[in-house]
């Protein structure tokens, strides 16, 4: 009788253990999707927003001008002015603008527009030829800072492409993007900065799309 007593004892321990092993289990499942917030309250995990990438912006593109709104006297002006600017600020004398350099450059840099690039021959002529056209060769010689050689031909004039809007507004601001391209090149500086030069002309030309070519002769 005893043993039976104690047999039922036990087996109602074993199966209340079992009982409060099963509730603990499932309080635990029940909680593992669950985040401990503040004071122990139960919180839900919030799902991050993405945040929208902005368009990038086009990079605007520079329009050439029109060739109505430049002035290309204006812009031979302006190119003489700042050669005679450099040129004082080594201590040198000023060249003075002679009319049928000017004509001559004038014409060099029209034909450089038609053909469409920059160079010393344009539309069958070289440097050579056009001194001799304009009855410029003989008188436009001169010797070298050295004294050992003559300057003519290709040695005596520089030229150069710009276009209006991407490389100036203005007659002044296209002349100063030209004479800086020029003194930045040793070769042209040399040119342009002669000690026994006095004369020079400038001419230039202007497309319809904006392109500015300028020549400058040096006698």
């Amino acid at each position: 009788m005893v043993n039976k007593v104690a047999l039922g004892l036990l087996l109602a321990v074993v199966g209340g253990g079992i009982a409060a092993g099963t509730y603990i289990g499932f309080q635990y499942a029940g909680s593992a999707d669950r985040t401990i917030g503040p004071a122990g309250a139960g919180t839900t995990t919030a799902t991050p927003t993405a945040t929208p990438t902005p368009a990038p912006t086009p990079t605007p593109t520079a329009t050439p001008m029109s060739s109505q709104s430049i002035d290309r006297a204006a812009v031979e002006t302006a190119v003489a002015d700042r050669i005679n600017a450099e040129r004082r600020s080594r201590g040198q004398s000023e060249l003075y603008r002679l009319d049928a350099l000017r004509e001559m450059a004038r014409f060099h840099s029209e034909n450089m527009a038609t053909q469409g690039y920059p160079s010393h021959a344009a539309e069958g002529y070289n440097t050579a030829e056009r001194y001799e056209r304009f009855d410029l060769a003989d008188r436009c010689r001169f010797p070298d800072d050295t004294g050992t050689g003559t300057r003519e031909d290709d040695a005596i004039e520089v030229y150069e492409r710009v276009t209006a809007g991407p490389d100036g507004t203005t007659a002044d601001e296209l002349a100063a993007t030209i004479v800086s391209e020029w003194f930045d090149d040793s070769e042209s500086e040399t040119i342009l900065t002669y000690e026994n030069a006095n004369q020079l002309g400038v001419g230039a030309a202007v497309t319809d799309e904006g392109r500015v070519y300028v020549t400058v002769d040096l006698c």
